[in-house]
């Protein structure tokens, strides 16, 4: 059993697989039933007019839609982490994911590169 502090409350707690302690983690599951149902009742409704009726933190709805806990839908557009573009999926648009594909790609292929140099048979070796 491994202890640690809730990420939401900071309080101690035994964790099992959840970062945050039970109540916290009950709390954010009925804001999750909470924002599911009046999404079901107010289809177009946006975030800012779910936070103003449910009065559940922005974060939070967002910390939803990433998560892909919440069907994907126009009115419910949040900020790209990359560009600042409107998305309504994951962490970053297109064009983001792309230029993160391709840097990774080159970090990749440049830690490839540098692995076969250091390990081609040839040691250094002191004569005395």
């Amino acid at each position: 059993m491994m202890l640690a502090n809730c990420e939401v409350c900071n309080r101690l707690f035994a964790q099992t697989v959840s970062p945050m302690c039970p109540d916290c983690a009950k709390k954010e599951e009925d804001d999750f039933e909470r924002v599911s149902h009046y999404l079901r009742e107010n289809r177009q409704a946006t975030i800012n007019e779910i936070v103003d009726a449910l009065e559940v933190p922005k974060g939070l709805i967002l910390k939803f839609l990433r998560m892909g806990r919440l069907e994907q839908r126009e009115s419910l557009s949040y900020p790209c982490e990359g560009c600042s573009t409107l998305i309504t999926k994951g962490n970053y648009c297109e064009i983001c994911q792309v230029k993160k594909q391709l840097i990774m790609d080159q970090v990749s292929s440049g830690l490839k590169r540098t692995n076969s140099k250091s390990s081609n048979g040839s040691y250094y070796s002191r004569s005395h």
